[in-house]
């Protein structure tokens, strides 16, 4: 985006931008790519000309095969996956009523992905697509 402003001459000069420059800023076509669940996402600034384009799989309550895709969307590997999917099964009958209190397998194997995986994967994510998963709120 900067590089447009430039582009066009929209330079700010001292970090003021004149009035013909904020005119002609308000003309830029702007492109958002949202990944996820945004939830009640917030958007500063003019965004009248702008595309907003979301793409978020949806996590179905006891469809595993839709989880595994939505944790692949966020980097979890695939291997992973497959260790969560036999967490689950672990767990038997264990049927979680809160989020974050899962049952034994899938809160051990939710430690080590976080541990190994601290840098690329969110908590946040990863408990959203679980809490998806089981059911809850």
């Amino acid at each position: 985006m900067a590089l447009t402003l430039e582009e066009r001459g929209i330079l700010g000069e001292g970090m003021s931008f004149s009035s013909s420059e904020r005119e002609a800023a308000d003309n830029i076509e702007t492109h958002f790519h949202i990944s996820g669940n945004v939830g009640q996402g917030v958007f500063a600034g003019n965004i009248a000309q702008s595309t907003i384009e979301q793409t978020a799989s949806s996590v179905s309550k006891h469809d595993f095969e839709s989880l595994r895709k939505r944790l692949a969307e966020i980097g979890v590997d695939s291997d992973d996956v497959d260790q969560l999917e036999i967490a689950i099964e672990d767990d038997g009958d264990f049927i979680p009523t809160e989020s974050k209190q899962y049952g034994k397998s899938v809160r051990a194997w939710l430690g080590g992905i976080l541990v190994c995986a601290a840098t690329k994967v969110s908590v946040d994510m990863l408990t959203l697509a679980l809490d998806s998963f089981f059911g809850l709120p």
